[in-house]
């Protein structure tokens, strides 16, 4: 990881221009600038933040895609999520003090960095702004909640054409998703980690994917030919926002 060596104005983000993300007035977008205190570059499979090990630092996703993470003391990991342009890293060390997940990249990403001590100025003087972090926080728990129902209800099949329309409803606003092809370099263990699924499950769950015609592996890139059908699969229940807030 390191300092890119350019920063982009926050007006000028590219990210502004994406319908999925509402405005910000110009007195939130002047705060939010001066909160940004640069940008980092970091690499594939770099660690950003690290479980019960403290930074100063939020962080905003301006591209690439990353993962939440926890580890058990014999080594088997949980993903918690993933982020993606937009998201938010860190903010639970931003409001507790500490941090329970360790987040790494999945590709290469770019990050806006914010000073976490500044959160109560926000919260105290750009109510709008604090409300867009809540708001943030409560759409990671929805996701959340849905990843729960899953592990708990659903079968593997069930889990993994969630997985796929989950992941694809998020990534297609932020152009990591296009005409039925996930942009993601998202390998067997991410999702035996993120559903409690075996490597094996996985492997002959996907081969039954591919078999109903649902998913099917494309250039490293998995592609989802039959979404309605997949969203079928799943027992989709929608709860994602058409609009959401960037910081």
């Amino acid at each position: 990881m390191s300092l890119a060596k350019h920063s982009v104005a926050c007006k000028d983000c590219p990210l502004r221009e994406r319908k999925i993300f509402r405005s910000l007035d110009p007195s939130e977008l002047a705060f939010v600038q001066d909160f940004k205190i640069g940008e980092l570059e970091v690499d594939p499979h770099a660690t950003v933040l690290a479980e019960n090990q403290a930074t100063p630092h939020l962080y905003t996703v301006r591209e690439g895609i990353l993962y939440r993470h926890r580890t058990l003391s014999d080594g088997s990991r949980q993903i918690l999520n993933f982020l993606f342009p937009g998201d938010l890293a860190g903010l639970q060390l931003a409001m507790m003090g500490d941090i329970h997940h360790s987040i790494t990249a999945l590709t290469h990403a770019r990050l806006c960095v914010f000073q976490r001590s500044r959160m109560w100025t926000l919260f105290k003087g750009y109510p709008e702004l604090a409300h867009n972090v809540t708001w943030i926080a409560a759409t990671q728990e929805t996701l959340l909640d849905s990843t729960i129902v899953s592990l708990g209800q659903r079968t593997a099949f069930q889990r993994i054409a969630h997985f796929f329309v989950s992941l694809y409803k998020r990534a297609e606003p932020v152009g990591l998703a296009r005409e039925g092809v996930l942009e993601i370099p998202i390998r067997n263990v991410h999702i035996s980690e993120a559903l409690g699924i075996t490597p094996v499950h996985v492997s002959r769950t996907l081969n039954q994917l591919r078999q109903s015609g649902m998913v099917v592996r494309d250039n490293g890139f998995f592609r989802l030919p039959e979404m309605e059908q997949l969203e079928e699969a799943a027992f989709w229940d929608d709860h994602l926002p058409p609009t959401r807030p960037l910081v």
